[in-house]
């Protein structure tokens, strides 16, 4: 789908149409009050720093400021820039939740570092979850894993715009319980499906990972199965 020179939205349209054509039954629905979500975002380089009315750690400019600001917009997509891609699917009425980054050409060594350790934090923190463990302490060891790595600055979004929360239960709602937060003592049970995330943010760009879980007796199963490296194209 993807060429030098087009816009966000074209390459989101067309990402959007082969999901559609592939069973997404649309329709991402929110649980918190006053929040929605289209069915995801695009961003490319410096709009993925462009904070957005939404909870989360990754905004972009949308189309108008007058329409929900958020994903993808009229930005051209360059060479040797973050393509950051993160996107509901609905399949008969449950939801999942995923980002992949791509890249034409190269990225930056502060980029490529960032995803690096997103990737040495999802894997501590996937080792970690078993049943009975609580959602706060799995998110204080991502935050702790950040900041050891010298990004605590910029784990899950960029200055006053950062959350709190490195990831959301999902299921008929994008948003439900557990949620891995600050302060959330909820313990994990088996049956539970939820979303990891963690990203960094840069004024350069957004980068990261987010896959799909199952909580089972024995452990996670991942139901979301890309490559996780960034994906050169």
């Amino acid at each position: 789908m993807f060429r030098e020179g087009m816009t966000e939205i074209e390459l989101a349209s067309l990402f959007e149409a082969g999901m559609r054509r592939r069973g997404y039954g649309g329709c991402s629905k929110m649980r918190a009050f006053n929040q929605d979500f289209f069915l995801g975002n695009i961003t490319t380089g410096a709009s993925g720093a462009v904070p957005s009315y939404f909870d989360g750690p990754v905004g972009g400019s949308g189309l108008t400021p007058a329409n929900n600001p958020h994903g993808a917009g009229w930005k051209t997509i360059c060479r040797d820039e973050i393509i950051y891609i993160d996107y509901t699917c609905v399949i008969n009425g449950y939801t999942a939740d995923g980002a992949r980054m791509f890249v034409l050409g190269s990225v930056s060594e502060t980029l490529q570092r960032a995803h690096n350790a997103a990737l040495i934090i999802l894997e501590r923190v996937t080792a970690a979850i078993r049943p009975g463990a609580l959602c706060d302490d799995i998110y204080e060891h991502a935050a702790a894993l950040a900041q050891e790595m010298g990004l605590q600055d910029n784990f899950m979004g960029i200055g006053n715009d950062r959350v709190r929360f490195i990831g959301h239960g999902v299921g008929l709602e994008l948003d439900e319980y557990p949620i891995f937060a600050k302060g959330m003592k909820m313990a994990l049970a088996p049956g539970m499906t939820f979303a990891l995330e963690p990203k960094f943010v840069f004024p350069e760009g957004a980068i990261g990972i987010e896959n799909t879980y199952a909580l089972k007796e024995d452990g996670l199963q991942v139901l979301t199965h890309a490559p996780q490296d960034i994906i050169r194209l």
